[in-house]
């Protein structure tokens, strides 16, 4: 069972983000239910928690085997600064491409993660074309 993350928009009132805080920390909760790690680990770098987010992503990468999984847990590596794990984690994903289906969406914000947003963007393309069909 996959588990989703609350990506919020944030805003400015404080009132307002007690809400987002309160849906990742349920997130969390119920990913611990099940042993969910790629939801804790997502879930802590939008809180900027990077230190329990990287600890979750490597639990998770330790027993990921769908690619999807992977290149959301390379997403917090990316986004954690840990640039040069993301990229050789992204330089086999990008070798599983050529071999078997990965989401677009997932290559490209692990691509906005690295700072890289013409390949994101180049991805989301590419996502779309695959599926406008």
């Amino acid at each position: 069972m996959l588990l989703q993350v609350p990506f919020i928009q944030q805003e400015k009132s404080s009132a307002k983000l007690e809400r987002p805080k309160r849906l990742y920390e349920e997130a969390v909760e119920e990913a611990r239910k099940h042993g969910d790690e790629r939801v804790i680990a997502l879930s802590r770098i939008e809180q900027g928690r990077t230190a329990e987010a990287v600890a979750a992503a490597d639990r998770g990468m330790k027993s990921a085997h769908n690619l999807v999984i992977v290149a959301q847990l390379d997403y917090v590596y990316a986004r954690a600064g840990m640039k040069a794990k993301a990229q050789t984690i992204l330089s086999g994903l990008e070798a599983q491409v050529k071999q078997r289906y990965v989401c677009g969406f997932n290559l490209a914000s692990l691509y906005v993660g690295l700072g890289r947003r013409e390949t994101a963007y180049a991805w989301l393309e590419k996502a779309y074309r695959d599926r406008s069909d």
